[in-house]
C-alpha cells in the first residue's frame, strides 16, 4: 500500500511538473515553442518513469519487483497506465454521481 501511495505522489509531482512547463511554453509564440512543448512534455513524461523506479527501488529494494520485458519498465509502465484510467474512472463516477444527486433535488 505504501508504494502505491509513493507512486501515485510521484506520479502526481510529474504531471504537475509536466503541466507546469507546457504552460511556460504555451505563453510563448512561435514554432519552436510549440515544438519545445511537445518534446519537453514527452522528456518529462518519459524521463520520470525511470525516477520513479529509481525512487521505488532505493526505499523499497527488493521488496518491489518489476519483472518482464525491458526490465520490467513495460509492466511499470502498465502499473502506471492501470493507475492514471482507474483515478480518471473513479473522478468521472464521482461527478456523475455529484450531478446525478443535483437532478433529484
Amino acid at each position: 500500500m505504501v508504494a502505491a501511495l509513493l507512486l501515485q505522489v510521484l506520479l502526481k509531482v510529474t504531471l504537475a511538473l509536466e503541466h507546469r512547463v507546457a504552460d511556460f511554453f504555451k505563453a510563448r509564440i512561435g514554432g519552436m515553442a510549440k515544438s519545445m512543448r511537445y518534446f519537453s512534455a514527452w522528456a518529462i513524461l518519459f524521463g520520470s518513469k525511470f525516477v520513479i523506479l529509481e525512487a521505488v527501488n532505493r526505499i523499497f529494494g527488493k521488496d518491489v519487483y518489476f519483472g518482464g520485458p525491458v526490465h520490467g519498465v513495460l509492466a511499470f509502465v502498465g502499473v502506471i497506465v492501470v493507475m492514471l484510467v482507474a483515478e480518471e474512472f473513479i473522478v468521472r463516477f464521482y461527478w456523475w454521481l455529484g450531478r446525478d444527486s443535483t437532478k433529484t433535488s
